[in-house]
C-alpha cells in the first residue's frame, strides 16, 4: 500500500528565516545522526520568503519520513515507516527492505502454527521467515517490542502441543543464510517445562533438542527467533525452523 510521503521543513512551519551556515547557498554541510545514530545528510537552501527549502535524501520515498530544520546545524534526519529498513543505510533510496511477512513482535500476540500430536511424523512443521536490521528509528507506525540497541525486533510463534501416548519431547533445526560470521541470532524455545536457547552465525545451521516430559500434553510452546548482536552490525538474513514434537 503506498502511503505519501510526508516532510516537515522546521524553518518554514514555524516561520522562521535561517541565514546560518547551509541555508544561504546550496553547499552540502556535515552529515548528523538521527535519533538511533543512523546517518543523515544537509541538503537546504535559501527559500524566497527567507525561509530554508530542503532537498534532503530521502525525499519522496514511501518508505520513509523525512524531516529538515535546525538541529546542531540545519540537517536531514530520516526515520523508517513501520517494518521498512534501511539496511544498506543510504538515505538516498530510503528504507529499501520490506519486512513483508506479517508476524507478531511479542509472545502475548505469537504467530499460531495450529496444534500437534507428539508423534513425530504427523508434527513436522516449518517456520520460515527473515529479520532485518538498521540504525533507524522506526514509526508511523512503531513496530511493537523493536529494540534500538540491535536495531531489530524479535519474532515470536507459537504451537499446540496435544501430547498423547507418546513421549512430549521436540526436535529443533534452526538454520540462517544471507549474514555474517559473526553470532547474532539466536532462537529459542519456551514450554511449560523449559526453556532452551541455540545461537547462531547469519548462515548456519544450529539443533536444539530434549527429550521425554518437555513439555505438558495440552500446552503451549513458543519460538522465540532474534538479533542479539548490538548496532553497527546490521543485515538482512533468512532463518527457518524445521520441528517436531
Amino acid at each position: 500500500m503506498n502511503a505519501k510521503l510526508t516532510v516537515l521543513c522546521l524553518p518554514l512551519v514555524l516561520g522562521i528565516g535561517l541565514g546560518g551556515p547551509g541555508c544561504g547557498n546550496s553547499a552540502t554541510g556535515t552529515d548528523m545522526p538521527d535519533l538511533a545514530g543512523g546517518g543523515s545528510d544537509l541538503g537546504c537552501a535559501p527559500g524566497a520568503d527567507g525561509g530554508c527549502l530542503c532537498n534532503c535524501p530521502g525525499m519522496g520515498q514511501n518508505t520513509a519520513d523525512v524531516v529538515c530544520g535546525q538541529d546542531m546545524g540545519l540537517t536531514c534526519q530520516l526515520t523508517c515507516r513501520g517494518e521498512y529498513y534501511d539496511v544498506d543505510g543510504k538515505p538516498q533510496n530510503g528504507c529499501e527492505m520490506d519486512h513483508g511477512i506479517i508476524v507478531s513482535h511479542t509472545q502475548a500476540t505469537a504467530t499460531d502454527r495450529g496444534h500437534f500430536s507428539c508423534l513425530d511424523a504427523s508434527s513436522n512443521d516449518t517456520i520460515l521467515g527473515f529479520l532485518l536490521s538498521d540504525s533507524r528509528v522506526h514509526q508511523n507506525p512503531p513496530i511493537a517490542a523493536f529494540n534500538p540497541a540491535v536495531g531489530s525486533a524479535p519474532d515470536y510463534y507459537s504451537v499446540r502441543g496435544d501430547g498423547g501416548a507418546c513421549v512430549n519431547d521436540y526436535d529443533v533445526t534452526f538454520s540462517t543464510s544471507g549474514g555474517g560470521s559473526a553470532k547474532c541470532y539466536q532462537c529459542t524455545i519456551m514450554t511449560d517445562k523449559k526453556t532452551q536457547s541455540v545461537m547462531a552465525s547469519g548462515n548456519e545451521l544450529v539443533k536444539i533438542t530434549s527429550g521425554s516430559g518437555s513439555y505438558s500434553s495440552d500446552s503451549t510452546l513458543y519460538f522465540k527467533v532474534e538479533k542479539i548482536c548490538s548496532l553497527p552490525e546490521q543485515e538482512a538474513i533468512r532463518y527457518q525452523i524445521l520441528y517436531h514434537l
